[in-house]
């Protein structure tokens, strides 16, 4: 018998709103296509905040390609008052092992922007582990780079990630700190875990350890939160501030 391949031709669907997670996408059109000598599809996904390729190049193989981001993130209560919701246990299912190299460009996230965002994720029955994780700010020279991995058994998550940035004010404002360092340089490193899948995340649920250092610079006006924490650490941990 004749192994016949299906052959899309130029195909396209409209959604008026698509919504994921905490995110609202508006009027959003997804075409496909056969690609010309191959036996996998290319997709496209688009709207006026997001263009992206999706090309499939093996079974389980896809490479990502995402030339534009803008996403707006519905607002929480301060995590002090929030009730966190349970994190459910993902449903282990036999299936194929699936790759996907994403490789991201011109994202904002709210009033955070980043210039890059590329990763390797590889999802199997057990576990998701995403690899080479490199994010890179815009108001940064360095990028954050690191490695997460969700114990789909044990139902929890482990996100290890570093940086060291020669602005130390830009990296503080970037991950939520509006004024309390001025600095040349700093370093970051974190090995942390929550119960769940990357949805659960939330400082409530992390633990693990953070290790930091500053040097060449300033303590100004530090916020509260942040002054409360300064002032239960050593001095010694501030090595050339």
């Amino acid at each position: 018998m004749k192994n016949e391949t299906t052959h899309w031709l130029p195909s396209a669907i409209r959604f008026k709103t698509v919504d994921v997670s905490d995110y609202h996408l508006k009027d959003v059109t997804v075409s496909w296509e056969s690609v010309a000598g191959s036996p996998y599809v290319r997709s496209q996904i688009h709207n006026q905040n997001m263009d992206m390729v999706i090309n499939q190049t093996a079974p389980n193989d896809y490479s990502v390609a995402l030339d534009k981001l803008k996403l707006k993130v519905d607002a929480k209560a301060p995590e002090e008052t929030r009730v966190e919701a349970p994190c459910p246990k993902s449903e282990i299912k036999s299936q194929e092992n699936t790759k996907i190299t994403f490789q991201g460009k011109n994202i904002q996230i709210n009033d955070r922007y980043l210039a890059r965002a590329d990763f390797v994720l590889l999802d199997n029955a057990s576990e998701m582990l995403v690899n080479d994780i490199v994010v890179q700010p815009t108001q940064l020279k360095e990028p954050f780079k690191g490695t997460f991995r969700y114990d789909k058994a044990e139902n929890k998550s482990f996100l290890k990630a570093s940086i060291d940035s020669r602005n130390a004010e830009a990296l503080v404002e970037f991950i939520g700190v509006r004024k309390g360092f001025k600095g040349d340089k700093a370093w970051i490193e974190a090995n942390l875990q929550w119960p769940g899948s990357y949805p659960c995340f939330s400082r409530a649920r992390l633990t693990g350890d953070l290790a930091f250092e500053f040097k060449d610079g300033v303590i100004k006006d530090a916020e509260p939160g942040l002054a409360r924490i300064l002032g239960l650490l050593s001095l010694s941990r501030w090595r050339g501030v």
